[in-house]
């Protein structure tokens, strides 16, 4: 779970605009808060949310306060579903991005072994380095199982 954050991260990060809020309330009442969160989850940091532990309790509360909602209704998200499988897929195509491919991961492996491990090779920044060249590429970056194996 992630630190608690104060008020100014908060709202900076967790807060719903305008398209952001007519897509999430466009959704059905019981995962409209899942929903939030794993778009918010993403725009936030790149990479979607897996479960509730993935967010602190004050995260929880301030999307579900806006959404006029308490976090109960968070208990019943499937993190790993179907409906949070056609969310990922709803919240890709709303922010621009696309899956990962076999053919990205070849290309992000070669531009990886090319421009980057010729002069890093600590395994936390060549990792960073290949996440912000996929969200740059509009591309939703690999799982950490499938960096490890670009590495």
């Amino acid at each position: 779970m992630e630190s608690a954050p104060d008020l100014d991260e908060l709202v900076a990060h967790w807060t719903l605009m305008g398209s952001e809020r007519a897509l999430v309330d466009a959704k059905h009442e019981g995962s409209r808060l899942g929903f939030a969160l794993m778009l918010k989850g993403f725009i936030a940091r790149g990479r979607f949310p897996t479960s509730r532990d993935d967010f602190s309790s004050e995260v929880v509360a301030f999307v579900a306060g806006q959404l006029g909602g308490g976090s109960e209704a968070l208990e019943a998200y499937a993190w790993t579903g179907r409906t949070a499988m056609r969310h990922r897929t709803e919240v890709r195509a709303f922010l621009g991005f696309r899956e990962s491919s076999n053919s990205d991961a070849d290309r992000l492996t070669a531009w990886l072994a090319d421009e980057i491990c010729m002069t890093e090779r600590d395994a936390s920044k060549l990792r960073a380095a290949l996440v912000s060249r996929s969200l740059a590429e509009l591309i939703e970056p690999p799982s950490e199982a499938r960096i490890d194996r670009v590495k």
